[in-house]
């Protein structure tokens, strides 16, 4: 499914909050979090400061790097018609991170880390 339909497909359901799911590459490591520029004073801006913390929480206990949080025109945050926000989880190509990545156990607390920091977001 491209880009334009993920979209497309959540504004139709009139959702309340998209969330995309991404690892990141070419060269770093860490955690980072986008929403769309100009967003960063707004109840987008709100989410993304709870979510990148409560993840952050997470990623920290593993000494993992916070790179803080961003802002993109990237086509998913832009083309939402509800608050955006757009995940990367680490780097693929980082021996440390791709280590983590690697284990199911890590896995898996990532993924309750995540679902509870989007809990804690929107209630």
């Amino acid at each position: 499914m491209g880009l334009s339909e993920r979209t497309s497909m959540a504004n139709a359901h009139n959702a309340d909050l998209f969330v995309s799911f991404h690892h990141n590459a070419g060269g770093g490591e860490g955690f980072e979090s986008y929403i769309y520029p100009g967003f960063r004073h707004t109840k987008t801006g709100d989410i993304q400061r709870i979510i990148h913390a409560s993840i952050m929480e997470f990623y920290a206990s593993y000494s993992l790097r916070d790179r803080g949080k961003k802002e993109a025109d990237f086509s998913v945050l832009r083309e939402t018609d509800m608050p955006a926000i757009l995940l990367e989880n680490l780097f693929l190509d980082s021996a440390v991170d791709t280590w983590h990545l690697k284990q199911p156990s890590f896995v898996r607390e990532l993924s309750t880390a995540i679902a509870k920091s989007i809990l804690k977001a929107v209630g």
